[in-house]
This record gives C-alpha cells, sequence and structure tokens, in this order.
C-alpha cells in the first residue's frame, strides 16, 4: 500500500464526518471542503514538502510576434462519432504554418498538410482525432504544436514545451454511496488523481500510519467544470467497502493541462497505455532512472510512470501476507 500524509488546519473536531456512523447506506451526503479537501501527499519519490503553495499560477507565456492568439473548441470530443476539434489561430504576417498533434508526451501523433498564409488574420484548421495510421487515437489529452515561418522569421507555439506550474486541491462536492459517484469542481482542464483511503491519526498516544486503498481516477484528464466519478466505494480487492472505515478520506489533486489541451472521449479500442505501448516501442518504454529533485511531484513523468500501481494482498490464512501483486508485476 502507498503510505500518505495528510494535513489540514483544522481540528480534528472537524472531521467527524469521515466516521462511519455519519455514512448511512441509503442517504447521500454533500462534504465541505474541511472534511474532504485534505492534503494528501504520497511519501517517497514524486513526494512535495508539507507546506509547498497549493497552486502555483502557470509561468507567464513567451510574448509572440507572429503567432498572437491560438484557441481551440471544444474541450474534449469524441473521434469514434465523426466529431472533430477546430483551432484558430492569429497569425501577423504571411507565411507557412505547419502544425503537428502531439500527445501527452509530446510525441507528434498526427502532422497535418502545411498550411500557406496569404495574409495576416486567422487560420483556421480541424483535426479528426485520428493519427497518422488513419487510426483513431484513445481517450487523452492532446496538444498542438505550430511552427510559422515567414520570410527569415520563424516562431513556435508549443504550451506542452512551455510546460504547466502548480496544482490545485479541489474539494470533493459530494459523494452518493448509493449512486456510487462523487463530484468536484475543476477550475481548469486538468490531470486528475483521486484517491481513497485512511487519514494518519494519533490516537490513544499513538501515531498510525495512513494508507490508500483505491485508487479511483489515476492521473487521468478531465474537462474544467463539474466532474462526476463513478466508484462502488470498494477497494482495489473489492472487499473493503473504504466509506465504512472510520478514518475514510479522499484526496483530490489536479494539475493543470497545456494551454489548448483538448481530450477524446469514447475510445474502446485500446486504453492510452497499450496505444503507446503499440506504436513506440523499444528504449521509449523501458523504465528509467528519474530523479527526485527534476521530477517532483509528478513533473517531468511519461505516462508509464504517471500512475499509481493498483496493489492487493493475498493471504496464506495465517494472517501473514503470501503475495503482492501488483499492475507492475507479482512478487
Amino acid at each position: 500500500m502507498e503510505t500518505l500524509k495528510w494535513t489540514t488546519g483544522r481540528e480534528e473536531k472537524d472531521l467527524i464526518a469521515l466516521d462511519r456512523k455519519a455514512w448511512p447506506r441509503n442517504k447521500s451526503y454533500t462534504l465541505g471542503p474541511s472534511v474532504l479537501a485534505l492534503s494528501a501527499l504520497l511519501v517517497g519519490p514524486g513526494a512535495h514538502a508539507a507546506g509547498e503553495p497549493k497552486a502555483a499560477e502557470r509561468a507567464a507565456a513567451p510574448q509572440r510576434t507572429l503567432i498572437q492568439k491560438v484557441e481551440s473548441l471544444p474541450a474534449f470530443f469524441n473521434p469514434s462519432l465523426g466529431q472533430d476539434v477546430k483551432y484558430w489561430l492569429a497569425l501577423s504576417k504571411p507565411g507557412v504554418l505547419s502544425i503537428s498533434i502531439l500527445d501527452r508526451d509530446r510525441i507528434a501523433i498526427r502532422k497535418m498538410a502545411p498550411i500557406a498564409v496569404e495574409k495576416a488574420g486567422a487560420v483556421s484548421f480541424a483535426w479528426d482525432g485520428r493519427d497518422d495510421s488513419g487510426g483513431v487515437v484513445p481517450d487523452e489529452a492532446f496538444s498542438i504544436r505550430a511552427v510559422f515561418r515567414s520570410g527569415n522569421e520563424s516562431e513556435t507555439y508549443d504550451p506542452a514545451e512551455e510546460g504547466t506550474h502548480g496544482h490545485d486541491e479541489p474539494a470533493v462536492k459530494s459523494y452518493s454511496r448509493v449512486e456510487g459517484v462523487l463530484s468536484y469542481e475543476l477550475k481548469r482542464p486538468s490531470r486528475v488523481h483521486i484517491q481513497a483511503g485512511e487519514i494518519a491519526k494519533e490516537r490513544m498516544g499513538k501515531s498510525r500510519d495512513g494508507c490508500v486503498l483505491k485508487t479511483i481516477v489515476n492521473r487521468e484528464p478531465r474537462a474544467a467544470g463539474l466532474v462526476i466519478e463513478k466508484w462502488s466505494g470498494f477497494d482495489e480487492s473489492g472487499t473493503i467497502l473504504v466509506p465504512d472505515l472510520r478514518d475514510f478520506a479522499i484526496s483530490n489533486m489536479a494539475t493543470p493541462l497545456p494551454e489548448n489541451a483538448v481530450i477524446t472521449i469514447g475510445s474502446r479500442r485500446e486504453t492510452y497505455l497499450d496505444y503507446a505501448r503499440r506504436t513506440r516501442g523499444g528504449d521509449a518504454i523501458r523504465p528509467r532512472v528519474l530523479s527526485e529533485a527534476a521530477n517532483s511531484h509528478h513533473h517531468g513523468l511519461n505516462a508509464f510512470e504517471d500512475r499509481s500501481p493498483a496493489v492487493t494482498l493475498s493471504s496464506n490464512g495465517s494472517g501473514i501476507p503470501r503475495r503482492v501483486r501488483s499492475s507492475f508485476g507479482t512478487g
């Protein structure tokens, strides 16, 4: 199990709603930020220190003179239904515009035909959610890289390379045990990580670590606004009803997506990880040696690294775990 530290500025009395007696099975409750907007910090590589700013703003975008503005609509679409996303770019001069669609690891999965721009103004194009092979891409967030050349001048728009900074901790607005759904609100498109478990507490003079029992959303992209997630309430093994635990708590962390990133939905053919394994191969999918400083709090991690493994324990009957099984292997 992953160990969590939970930090909150509230006293213990504010956590009373986490007691299982407050969660009768036939009712739904709306919980305020003081209960569920707790800061869950993973202990180990990738953790950040308690007291780090809650959500730093994005770094100031570089000043551009050729590519003056970029917009996209809609925020998400379903390529399997023939939907597409449209982009608009405001250009200050005539020239040639080259566009690439990048996946979450900034690998180009689609290169569009160059666009000849005859005069300054707005230029638009559409992406149908397909890669260079013509296949529909899996559910994920995708961004664009635009390179505009005008005479001897050249300018690049690549918000994924510029990166995003900080993270948000959206409060869970409600959790319904009857319907098996929880809701929260994102102020900007983000990559979301929601985990449920027990809060670390001190009881009768003894400290007890908290633990993660279920990863509900595993670093997946979500659009801004009200979001609803399905969760049965059970842990990874399907045997423990997590909300019944006395010190039940939920953590929610969201890191912003690059500017103008769009989310594809509706794919049933394969997951993004399966797609990445199939299309990359070789060194691109082998484990890397990572430094904690360079990759703190999920930054700098690729799709294979930036996820929580599903861990289950099996016993030999003596109460001693016999085998640990995770999505990374068995030990």
